[in-house]
Protein backbone atom coordinates (compact mmCIF):
# COMPACT_ATOMS: atom_id res chain seq x y z
CA UNK A 1 0.00 0.00 0.00
CA UNK A 2 0.96 3.24 -0.88
CA UNK A 3 2.02 5.71 1.90
CA UNK A 4 -0.96 8.14 0.93
CA UNK A 5 -3.78 5.90 1.48
CA UNK A 6 -1.95 4.36 4.60
CA UNK A 7 -1.88 8.02 5.77
CA UNK A 8 -5.54 8.75 4.60
CA UNK A 9 -6.63 5.25 6.41
CA UNK A 10 -5.10 6.87 9.84
CA UNK A 11 -6.95 10.33 9.36
CA UNK A 12 -10.06 7.94 8.78
CA UNK A 13 -9.49 5.62 11.89
CA UNK A 14 -8.81 8.55 13.96
CA UNK A 15 -11.92 10.88 12.29
CA UNK A 16 -14.02 7.52 12.66
CA UNK A 17 -12.82 7.36 16.62
CA UNK A 18 -13.58 10.78 17.15
CA UNK A 19 -16.96 10.54 16.10
CA UNK A 20 -17.23 7.39 17.56
CA UNK A 21 -16.37 8.98 20.97
CA UNK A 22 -18.71 11.63 19.85
CA UNK A 23 -21.67 9.75 19.79
CA UNK A 24 -20.61 8.02 23.21
CA UNK A 25 -20.86 10.59 24.98
CA UNK A 26 -24.14 12.01 23.19
CA UNK A 27 -25.59 8.46 23.71
CA UNK A 28 -24.56 8.34 27.87
CA UNK A 29 -26.23 11.81 28.20
CA UNK A 30 -29.00 11.50 26.87
CA UNK A 31 -29.73 7.46 28.12
CA UNK A 32 -29.21 9.51 31.80
CA UNK A 33 -31.43 12.25 30.55
CA UNK A 34 -33.98 9.40 29.57
CA UNK A 35 -33.19 7.60 33.06
CA UNK A 36 -34.04 10.72 35.28
CA UNK A 37 -37.13 11.18 33.11
CA UNK A 38 -38.22 7.83 33.55
CA UNK A 39 -37.59 7.25 37.14
CA UNK A 40 -39.70 10.53 37.94
CA UNK A 41 -42.41 9.41 35.46
CA UNK A 42 -42.75 6.17 37.45
CA UNK A 43 -42.25 7.77 40.89
CA UNK A 44 -45.16 10.00 39.68
CA UNK A 45 -47.31 7.21 38.09
CA UNK A 46 -46.73 4.76 41.60
CA UNK A 47 -48.21 7.89 43.13
CA UNK A 48 -51.37 8.43 41.13
CA UNK A 49 -51.93 4.74 41.49
CA UNK A 50 -51.28 4.50 45.21
CA UNK A 51 -54.01 7.42 45.74
CA UNK A 52 -56.47 6.07 43.32
CA UNK A 53 -55.80 2.17 44.92
CA UNK A 54 -56.92 4.21 48.30
CA UNK A 55 -59.91 5.83 47.18
CA UNK A 56 -60.77 2.22 45.33
CA UNK A 57 -60.35 0.57 48.67
CA UNK A 58 -62.63 3.37 50.30
CA UNK A 59 -65.53 3.37 47.63
CA UNK A 60 -65.37 -0.40 48.15
CA UNK A 61 -65.73 -0.09 52.21
CA UNK A 62 -68.73 2.19 51.81
CA UNK A 63 -70.18 -0.48 48.72
CA UNK A 64 -69.54 -3.02 51.23
CA UNK A 65 -71.23 -1.84 54.28
CA UNK A 66 -73.95 -0.51 52.06
CA UNK A 67 -74.43 -3.97 50.65
CA UNK A 68 -74.92 -5.42 53.65
CA UNK A 69 -77.46 -2.97 55.13
CA UNK A 70 -79.42 -4.17 51.99
CA UNK A 71 -79.45 -7.75 53.02
CA UNK A 72 -83.54 -8.70 53.67
CA UNK A 73 -84.87 -10.99 55.95
CA UNK A 74 -85.78 -12.77 52.68
CA UNK A 75 -82.11 -13.18 51.28
CA UNK A 76 -81.08 -14.74 54.49
CA UNK A 77 -84.74 -17.11 54.54
CA UNK A 78 -83.35 -18.27 51.46
CA UNK A 79 -79.94 -18.39 52.46
CA UNK A 80 -80.81 -20.99 55.05
CA UNK A 81 -83.42 -22.78 52.63
CA UNK A 82 -80.23 -23.04 50.01
CA UNK A 83 -77.56 -24.05 52.94
CA UNK A 84 -80.87 -26.95 53.98
CA UNK A 85 -81.13 -27.92 50.84
CA UNK A 86 -77.16 -28.42 49.88
CA UNK A 87 -76.97 -30.12 53.37
CA UNK A 88 -79.97 -33.07 52.17
CA UNK A 89 -77.76 -32.83 48.90
CA UNK A 90 -74.49 -33.70 50.22
CA UNK A 91 -76.11 -36.84 52.84
CA UNK A 92 -77.58 -38.42 49.61
CA UNK A 93 -73.91 -38.08 47.39
CA UNK A 94 -72.58 -39.13 50.78
CA UNK A 95 -74.30 -42.44 51.27
CA UNK A 96 -74.16 -43.09 47.41
CA UNK A 97 -69.72 -42.46 47.94
CA UNK A 98 -70.14 -45.01 50.78
CA UNK A 99 -72.14 -47.61 49.04
CA UNK A 100 -69.71 -46.81 46.35
CA UNK A 101 -66.55 -47.35 48.59
CA UNK A 102 -68.41 -50.46 50.32
CA UNK A 103 -68.32 -51.99 47.25
CA UNK A 104 -64.81 -51.05 46.20
CA UNK A 105 -63.64 -52.79 49.97
CA UNK A 106 -65.92 -55.88 49.27
CA UNK A 107 -63.90 -56.03 45.67
CA UNK A 108 -60.64 -55.36 47.77
CA UNK A 109 -61.25 -58.82 49.80
CA UNK A 110 -62.30 -60.70 47.17
CA UNK A 111 -58.60 -59.78 45.27
CA UNK A 112 -56.87 -60.49 48.41
CA UNK A 113 -59.07 -63.80 48.91
CA UNK A 114 -57.73 -64.54 45.14
CA UNK A 115 -54.23 -63.32 46.03
CA UNK A 116 -53.75 -65.56 48.92
CA UNK A 117 -54.99 -68.60 46.90
CA UNK A 118 -53.09 -68.04 44.32
CA UNK A 119 -50.08 -67.57 46.86
CA UNK A 120 -50.80 -70.64 48.32
CA UNK A 121 -51.12 -72.98 44.61
CA UNK A 122 -47.42 -71.37 43.77
CA UNK A 123 -46.16 -72.32 47.35
CA UNK A 124 -47.48 -75.79 46.16
CA UNK A 125 -46.14 -75.72 42.75
CA UNK A 126 -43.27 -74.54 43.81
CA UNK A 127 -42.52 -77.36 46.45
CA UNK A 128 -43.11 -79.91 43.72
CA UNK A 129 -40.94 -78.92 41.04
CA UNK A 130 -38.35 -78.72 43.46
CA UNK A 131 -39.12 -82.36 45.21
CA UNK A 132 -39.10 -82.85 40.99
CA UNK A 133 -35.67 -81.38 40.72
CA UNK A 134 -34.29 -83.04 43.65
CA UNK A 135 -35.57 -86.61 42.57
CA UNK A 136 -34.01 -85.69 38.77
CA UNK A 137 -30.83 -84.59 40.24
CA UNK A 138 -30.24 -87.76 42.10
CA UNK A 139 -31.11 -89.94 38.78
CA UNK A 140 -28.31 -87.68 36.88
CA UNK A 141 -26.21 -87.77 39.94
CA UNK A 142 -26.69 -91.68 39.83
CA UNK A 143 -26.12 -91.51 36.12
CA UNK A 144 -23.11 -89.03 36.12
CA UNK A 145 -21.15 -91.83 38.62
CA UNK A 146 -21.99 -94.83 35.93
CA UNK A 147 -21.39 -92.93 33.01
CA UNK A 148 -17.59 -92.23 35.22
CA UNK A 149 -17.14 -95.45 35.57
CA UNK A 150 -17.69 -96.64 32.28
CA UNK A 151 -15.33 -94.20 31.03
CA UNK A 152 -13.09 -95.46 33.45
CA UNK A 153 -12.50 -98.91 32.28
CA UNK A 154 -13.43 -97.98 28.62
CA UNK A 155 -9.86 -95.61 29.57
CA UNK A 156 -8.40 -99.05 30.83
CA UNK A 157 -9.08 -101.04 28.56
CA UNK A 158 -7.99 -98.10 25.95
CA UNK A 159 -4.73 -98.27 27.79
CA UNK A 160 -4.10 -101.94 28.10
CA UNK A 161 -5.12 -102.58 24.12
CA UNK A 162 -2.68 -99.64 23.41
CA UNK A 163 0.01 -101.41 25.61
CA UNK A 164 -0.06 -104.76 23.68
CA UNK A 165 0.33 -103.28 20.28
CA UNK A 166 3.11 -101.58 21.00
Amino acid sequence: MSDEIKKYMKELKEEFSQENLKFKDEFTKDNLKFKEEFTKDNQRFKEEITKENLKLKEEFAKENLKFKDELTKDNLKFMEEFSNKTERYIGVLAEDFQHKLDVVVEGHQVLNKKIDDLRDDVRSDIKEVKEMLKLTYRELDKKDHAIEEEVSKLKTRVERLEATQH
